[in-house]
């Protein structure tokens, strides 16, 4: 009987000091476009939710708890994080757009593929040795990941079953899952800004920054609905390796041909991936397009020794034609795929300016693209 009574008594000793966890937030961060991460607030602690991006019924993909000590107690679905996050290692330059914004190279400790990164900051640290090279985005180097001791490593997954980030996961690193790039809308993806800042306790910058970046955009697109200007067909792209591809609809170009007020072919396509054409298809789709964006050379000349079909079309005979080198350097780097994600405005600003001249843009500049020569 004594042992029975010191068991219940220990038994209710242990149950009264665990800590109970309240599943109900106290409230949520406020997404207005991004579908691909959800922010709750709690009492202690704040928890993100990434959903995979291959289904649409918010299947979560990965859990945090972010915490500012480390003694706060989490539930134990998902993985404890102390902000800010001071140690960064990144797999992608998009992720580098988001730090930048906010401010956060500094802390970036490894990248991928260096050669490939416009930022000037980030060149002149791993020049200067504070950046190190983590490998290829497609085959990270465990290894060198490890001896940096990040707190995070950015990620994004190239499909539903990524070995490497197994890999990685499996050898200790903290990966951090940044989908962005699934997100269909220009808005949504620079949202993601929302999740960077509340990673680094900067949730009052990256919501400031995302608010000034919205109005713009918005105030564009309603400019474009709105003139009187004539709406130019439009195309974009070029043939690689025997196939052009186009947005269709519902995709991040799409969209944001359909904001710009531009004529699109594929503007009633409900697909939500690229549409792969032949030269011919192309031609027979695009042949009488007034403007072409993002073609994939420097010079007219450069584009006709690609192929002398090119001349064919109507925004090459009238030298209407536009790629997305503004900001690039020798090597790959563009900045289109940095900063360009995180200013969607400017990149509308741009189509607009393409689109329709002074007639609407008001005296602004090309910030990612400039005409062939």
């Amino acid at each position: 009987m004594v042992l029975l009574a010191l068991s219940a008594i220990m038994m209710c000793s242990c149950h009264n000091n665990t800590k109970h966890h309240n599943s109900q937030p106290i409230s949520s961060v406020k997404l207005k476009y991004a579908k691909g991460f959800s922010i709750d607030n709690f009492a202690e602690y704040q928890r993100i939710d990434i959903y995979t991006p291959w289904n649409t019924d918010k299947q979560i993909q990965q859990r945090y708890y972010l915490v500012s000590s480390d003694s706060i107690e989490v539930p134990g679905d998902g993985i404890k994080l102390r902000i800010p996050i001071e140690s960064w290692a990144t797999a992608s330059c998009t992720h580098i757009g988001f730090l930048c914004a906010i401010d956060e190279l500094e802390h970036i400790a490894g990248v991928t593929n260096p050669g490939i990164i416009y930022n000037d900051t980030v060149r002149q640290l791993y020049a200067q040795g504070a950046i190190t090279d983590i490998g290829d985005a497609l085959s990270i180097n465990t290894e060198v990941v490890m001896s940096l001791h990040p707190d995070v490593l950015i990620l994004n997954l190239i499909g539903s079953n990524d070995t490497q980030a197994s890999h990685l996961k499996n050898a200790g690193v903290t990966l951090l899952y940044n989908n962005e790039w699934k997100e269909s809308t220009p808005l949504a993806r620079a949202e993601w800004i929302k999740l960077f800042g509340v990673l680094c306790c900067k949730s009052a910058k990256s919501d400031s920054l995302f608010s000034a970046i919205e109005q713009h955009y918005n105030s564009l697109r309603d400019r474009a609905r709105h003139t009187n200007a004539p709406h130019p067909n439009i195309v974009s792209g070029g043939d690689f390796r025997g196939t052009w591809y186009v947005p269709s609809a519902k995709t991040y170009m799409g969209y944001m041909f359909a904001d710009a007020g531009a004529n699109y072919y594929f503007a009633n396509d409900s697909t939500t991936e690229s549409i792969p054409l032949t030269m011919e298809k192309a031609l027979m789709c695009f042949s009488d397009a007034d403007i072409w964006v993002g073609a994939p050379a420097n010079s007219y000349e450069e584009l006709l020794a690609q192929d002398s079909k090119y001349g064919m079309m109507k925004a090459v005979k009238n030298k209407k034609v536009y790629n997305f080198y503004a900001r690039s350097r020798q090597g790959g780097a563009n900045d289109f795929w940095e900063s360009g994600v995180v200013r969607p405005d400017l990149l509308l600003q741009d189509l607009l300016i393409m689109l329709y001249g002074d007639s609407i843009g008001q005296g602004a500049q090309l910030t990612y693209s400039k005409p062939l020569l």
